[in-house]
C-alpha cells in the first residue's frame, strides 16, 4: 500500500513537473511571438521604403502614417493602439479581424476598404471617404465620424454603443440588423439609409434631413 501510494504520487509529481515545462515553454513560445509581431516606427518605415504593404498579424503601439499611400494595404488581423493615419489613400485596404483602440484617421481616403469583423473602441473618423466601406459584423464602442462621406457604408449586423455621426453623407447606407444603443446624428444627409430588423435604444437625430428605412418602411428622419 506505502509502495503503491508513492508510486502513485511520484507519477503525480512528474505530470506535474511535464506540465510546468509545458506551460513555461508555451509562454516562451507566446512572448517570442508576440514580441515577433510588434513594429516599431523604425519597422514600418522600412516596410513602406520597400513597398511592402502587408502588415497582417502585426502589433502597432504609438505608429504613425501620415502622407503615404496605402491603397490596397493588408492589416487584417492586426491590433491597433494610439495609431495616427493621416493624409493619407487607404483605398480598397483590408482592416478585417483587427482590433482598434484610440486610433485617429485623419483627412484620409478609405473608400472600398473593409473593416468587417472589427473590435473598435475609441476610433475618430475626420474627414475622411468612406464611401461603400464594410463594418459588418464588428463591434464599435465610443467612435465618432466627422465629416465623412459613407455613401452606400455598411454597417450591417454591428454592435454599436455610444456612437457620433455629425456632418456625414449617409444616402444609402445600412444599418439593418444590427444591435445599436447610444446613437447620435448630427447634420447628417439620409436618403434611405436602413436601419431595418435593427434593434435601437436612444437614438437621436439633430438638424438632419432624408429619408430612413425601418421597419415600418420608408419615413422622413424628421418623423422618427
Amino acid at each position: 500500500m506505502a509502495g503503491g501510494g508513492f508510486g502513485r504520487a511520484r507519477k503525480r509529481s512528474q505530470k506535474k513537473e511535464e506540465e510546468s515545462f509545458d506551460e513555461v515553454s508555451n509562454d516562451n513560445s507566446s512572448n517570442e511571438e508576440a514580441s515577433g509581431e510588434q513594429l516599431s516606427q523604425t519597422d514600418v518605415d522600412l516596410k513602406l521604403e520597400k513597398g511592402n504593404l502587408n502588415f497582417e498579424d502585426s502589433a502597432l503601439y504609438q505608429i504613425e502614417f501620415k502622407g503615404v499611400e496605402l491603397n490596397g494595404a493588408n492589416f487584417s488581423n492586426c491590433s491597433f493602439d494610439e495609431v495616427m493615419f493621416e493624409d493619407a489613400d487607404l483605398s480598397s485596404s483590408n482592416f478585417s479581424e483587427i482590433s482598434m483602440n484610440k486610433v485617429i484617421f485623419r483627412d484620409v481616403e478609405l473608400q472600398k476598404a473593409s473593416f468587417s469583423d472589427s473590435d473598435q473602441s475609441d476610433v475618430q473618423y475626420d474627414d475622411v471617404s468612406l464611401k461603400l466601406v464594410d463594418f459588418g459584423d464588428s463591434s464599435l464602442k465610443g467612435c465618432s465620424f466627422n465629416n465623412a462621406d459613407l455613401k452606400k457604408a455598411r454597417f450591417t449586423s454591428i454592435e454599436g454603443n455610444d456612437l457620433k455621426f455629425n456632418d456625414c453623407d449617409l444616402v444609402n447606407s445600412d444599418f439593418s440588423d444590427a444591435a445599436l444603443k447610444s446613437i447620435k446624428f448630427t447634420d447628417i444627409a439620409f436618403g434611405k439609409t436602413s436601419f431595418a430588423d435593427s434593434d435601437i435604444s436612444d437614438m437621436s437625430i439633430e438638424n438632419s434631413e432624408g429619408s430612413l428605412v425601418t421597419d415600418d418602411g420608408e419615413i422622413d428622419c424628421e418623423d422618427y
